[in-house]
């Protein structure tokens, strides 16, 4: 438990933001969310509406907020476009204008969400402290520039400084076109869905599960990549048959369509996450998956009023 600290969350309403308030707040957090616009009505949260890309607006919400702790979720997040997008370019100097401001202001610890887009993809698994940084996109690139750069200015001030890597996630509210709402919406309406092979290995967590731990990280006193996930795998056949029981219906995946470009295996390793920052990854997929197949299902095959 933590207490007398006031957080700052950005991005806050955001997929992975709005799931972390709450954890948050039990952690015994005073939490200040930020987004552009919207706002979710969750009791005890304060809510602020700033453009982070504004330097003015950011130092304004900085010092009127004066928090002890930054939780930072925000960055250019738009499905198919956000991998090579020069917003992620926008996102770098936003987010190291952000670090450097939360100092100014007595902060004293950053946390920043990563992605398992920095490493390099060689099938191996994932620890933290032996993959390369050698990312295949300007997204992974960017998050990598602002790892680096956050963690070496931290160490010339007196913060700390933890940067969470996310792997692979889902939940509801996920954008349509992604793996695990595509299966789904696949399996629930009949239509054919072309995939890749289906045997490469990834590691899949529930959004809520995801925003636990980086409330957790946030608590501790863990510095620098802490990588963000399960530490078990799943192959797409698999999630496409766990998919299909939730359902109780079989759905026509087109396995092999097209060649996925990425790697076989991708697991991270997450000692760091359960040892040093100590929260272990409740590993109820299947209840994940049955949570996440009713909401599509309410949505999908709810009468029109």
């Amino acid at each position: 438990m933590v207490a007398n600290n006031r957080i700052l969350v950005t991005g806050a309403s955001g997929f992975i933001g709005r799931h972390a308030l709450v954890p948050l707040q039990k952690l015994g957090f005073e939490v200040h969310a930020v987004a552009r616009t919207s706002r979710e009505n969750v009791s005890g949260i304060q809510w602020h509406v700033a453009n982070l890309l504004n330097p003015d607006e950011t130092s304004e919400l900085l010092q009127k907020v004066q928090p002890t702790h930054l939780l930072h979720f925000a960055w250019y997040a738009e499905h198919g476009k956000f991998w090579n997008s020069e917003q992620n370019l926008e996102w770098l100097s936003a987010t190291l204008r952000l670090l450097k401001i939360f100092v100014e202001c007595g902060g004293k610890r950053f946390v920043g969400s990563g992605s398992c887009a920095e490493y390099g993809w060689d099938g191996r698994s994932v620890y933290e402290e032996r993959a390369p940084l050698n990312p295949a996109t300007l997204y992974g690139a960017t998050k990598a520039s602002a790892y680096l750069t956050g963690s070496a200015f931290a160490q010339t001030k007196e913060i700390t400084f933890a940067w969470g890597r996310i792997f692979h996630l889902f939940g509801p509210g996920e954008f349509p076109n992604r793996i695990v709402p595509a299966l789904i919406r696949a399996h629930l309406t009949g239509e054919p869905l072309d995939c890749s092979q289906g045997t490469q290995l990834r590691d899949f967590l529930p959004v809520s599960a995801v925003a636990e731990a980086f409330a957790h990280l946030c608590a501790s006193e863990v510095e620098g990549a802490v990588n963000i996930g399960s530490g078990r795998g799943v192959t797409l056949r698999e999630l496409s048959e766990k998919i299909s029981m939730a359902v109780d219906r079989k759905a026509d995946i087109r396995f092999g369509a097209f060649q996925d470009s990425g790697p076989e295996q991708l697991v991270p390793s997450v000692k760091r996450l359960t040892d040093e920052a100590g929260w272990k990854p409740p590993f109820d997929f299947d209840a994940g998956i049955a949570e996440t197949v009713k909401w599509w299902q309410d949505g999908i095959l709810r009468p029109n009023p």
